[in-house]
């Protein structure tokens, strides 16, 4: 998934934050081209939810009734090679085990 260094550092400090704090975070953006034109899969490999702000309220009530994002992230199950360097690259950035053992 390539995105300019902008994006890239705003979605990772989102990330970060979600992950460290366990609190679900969503990225309000307007930024179609870049961000939410890809927020399927920004979903399906970070479970970080990107919103256009009149969509952030909607988002924030639905996902505040599920576990918290690390647990969430663990009962994925099956995860994809995209997921598990993304797990691998919190535990060594980090020092978080966000993947179950397989």
């Amino acid at each position: 998934m390539m995105m300019n260094a902008g994006d890239t550092a705003h979605l990772s400090s989102a990330l970060q934050y979600q992950f460290k704090e366990y609190k679900w975070v969503i990225f309000v953006t307007t930024d179609e081209a870049h961000i939410l034109s890809r927020q399927k899969e920004i979903l399906q490999v970070f479970e970080l939810h990107c919103s256009r702000p009149e969509w952030a309220l909607d988002f924030h009530r639905d996902i505040t009734r599920m576990k918290p994002p690390v647990d969430f992230y663990r009962e994925t199950g099956s995860y994809t090679g995209q997921q598990k360097q993304f797990g691998e690259v919190m535990k060594r950035s980090l020092g978080l085990e966000i993947l179950h053992k397989e």
